[in-house]
This record gives structure tokens, C-alpha cells and sequence, in this order.
């Protein structure tokens, strides 16, 4: 099995949703009889993000050998998972950067709401407001991605 198999970026994104089912229920259901403690949860959130970028990486290879908008839609699912779980972990920033990149990438029609979703929520925990350009805001910092002009916000400290 090749690294840019289908069967292997799978396996990555689903051992990553299993980390991230322990990490909700609080306990491990192969192993109940231990005690799931909350550096268990992280670290398993951080191991599922780990993961996802992995498979990130592994799917953005494929597509740049296949074209295939299959795997388009996969890289932007697992983009949009990894941002979701980055944002679980705290790393707002990595959210952000996953986000940003996944929509610079050309995002798949499908997943792109659900990006920009991630996008907003990160970037909210990090003390900022979305606004519209059509307000001048002093002291505003403006993301403009040249790759998709449809793209554009800033960002106001609250």
C-alpha cells in the first residue's frame, strides 16, 4: 500500500475521529477498566490533530497526482475536521492556519460554509470580530488570500 492510498488517508482520519470519540465519552471503550484522566484527553485530542494533518498532507499528494475532485472534497473534509479539533485543543492559531489554507486551496463547494465556520469560531476565541470591508475600522488587521479573492475579512480586537 502506497503512503497516498485512499485506504491509508483513511485509516489516519478515522483513528483520529476514534481519539476524538475517547476524548468526549472521558474513557477509552477498548479499556474501561482505566482511568481517563484529562492529560488523557488531550493528549489524545492533540494525537487526533496530529493525525488528520497527516492525512492532510497525504491527500493533498494524491490530489496534486490525480486531479480527482473526489479527492478535493476528502482534503477538505479533513481540513475542516482537523481545524474543529484544533480548535478543541485550544491552538486557535492552527485552526485559523488549517482553515485559511484548506480555503486557499480551493475548497470544495461542499465544505466551504463549514471552513469558514471553523475560521470564525477560532478566530472569535482569539478575541477578534469578523467585519464586513465596507466599514473603515482603524487599526484593523485585513486577510485578503490572493488564491481566492472571494475570501476577505478582518479582523477587530474587541
Amino acid at each position: 500500500m502506497s503512503n497516498t492510498s485512499k485506504e491509508h488517508f483513511r485509516n489516519l482520519h478515522n483513528e483520529a475521529m476514534d481519539l476524538m470519540v475517547f476524548a468526549r465519552l472521558g474513557y477509552d471503550p477498548r479499556d474501561r477498566d482505566r482511568v481517563y484522566t484529562d492529560t488523557d484527553r488531550m493528549r489524545d485530542i492533540e494525537k487526533a490533530l496530529e493525525l488528520e494533518k497527516q492525512a492532510i498532507t497525504l491527500v493533498q499528494t494524491r490530489y496534486g497526482q490525480t486531479q480527482d475532485d473526489g479527492d478535493k472534497l476528502t482534503e477538505s473534509i479533513y481540513s475542516r475536521s482537523a481545524a474543529w479539533i484544533a480548535i478543541q485543543a485550544g491552538q486557535f492559531d492552527e485552526a485559523e492556519k488549517i482553515a485559511l489554507t484548506a480555503l486557499a486551496r480551493g475548497a470544495h463547494p461542499e465544505e466551504k460554509a463549514k471552513l469558514l465556520d471553523a475560521l470564525f469560531t477560532a478566530t472569535k476565541k482569539q478575541g477578534y470580530q469578523l467585519q464586513s470591508f465596507e466599514e473603515e475600522k482603524p487599526n484593523a488587521m485585513t486577510v485578503d488570500m490572493a488564491q481566492s479573492p472571494s475570501l476577505a475579512m478582518e479582523l477587530i480586537p474587541h
